[in-house]
This record gives structure tokens, C-alpha cells and sequence, in this order.
């Protein structure tokens, strides 16, 4: 499995879990991402175990971005922050838990904050990244 698609999978599952709670919306939402980005295609049943095996590994996600980023394009980077951001809406609502762990995913990947910033812009039309 390539890093971008290891990446987009192991980060978006973090996501999920920043709010503690795991909202069904996220969990449909998190598979979409991981089938279309991925070659690599899971089922639900084996979101749900890969979900249980990554709340074991306790690593968060800038911790993993930190390895994982310099071997990612600017684009890699944008296209999952835009996942993250998708994930984190999925519930109908983002979580401060949830914004945080986003700008600690950009940091992460050394992203500057006005990129950040744009892409919040570019989803939303507005920043909420505040």
C-alpha cells in the first residue's frame, strides 16, 4: 500500500475518533474517502476492525503525519485535509477537538497557516479555521 493511501486511511480513522464519539455519517464518510482514494478498497466490517486497531496503537495524528508528511506532495497534503474536513462535518457538526486535531495535521505536514486557512476558505467560502 503506497504512503498517500496509508496516510489518507490511518488519518482520516484518527479523525473520526477526535470527538469520541463515532457518529455512523463519519463512518460512511471515512469509507468513501478511503475506497476512492485508495486501491485498496475496505468494507465496512473491515473499517470497523481497522478503527480498533489503530485506538490501540494510541499514535495520533501528528505524531503519524510528522513520518509519513515529507514523503507527500503539496497536493497529498491538501487532499487530506479536505478529507479530514469532510470526516469532521459528517456528523453535521465539527467539534473543537475535531478543528484542533485538523491545524495539528497541517502543522504536522508543515503546512502554513494561510494554507490552511484557503482551503477552509475554499470548502466553506469563509474561514472557520478561527
Amino acid at each position: 500500500m503506497a504512503t498517500y493511501e496509508k496516510a489518507i486511511r490511518h488519518s482520516m480513522v484518527l479523525i473520526m475518533l477526535a470527538d469520541g464519539v463515532i457518529d455512523d455519517n463519519e463512518k460512511v464518510q471515512v469509507l468513501k474517502i478511503i475506497n476512492k482514494f485508495g486501491k485498496n478498497d475496505l468494507t465496512m466490517i473491515q473499517l470497523e476492525r481497522y478503527v480498533e486497531v489503530v485506538k490501540k496503537e494510541k499514535e495520533d495524528v501528528a505524531t503519524y503525519l510528522k513520518k509519513v508528511g515529507p514523503s507527500l506532495n503539496e497536493h497529498g497534503k491538501e487532499v487530506i485535509i479536505k478529507c479530514a474536513i469532510s470526516v469532521a462535518i459528517a456528523d453535521g457538526n465539527i467539534d473543537k477537538s475535531e478543528l484542533q486535531m485538523i491545524n495539528d495535521m497541517s502543522k504536522a505536514m508543515q503546512m502554513s497557516s494561510s494554507h490552511l486557512k484557503g482551503i477552509f476558505s475554499e470548502m466553506f467560502g469563509d474561514s472557520k479555521n478561527n
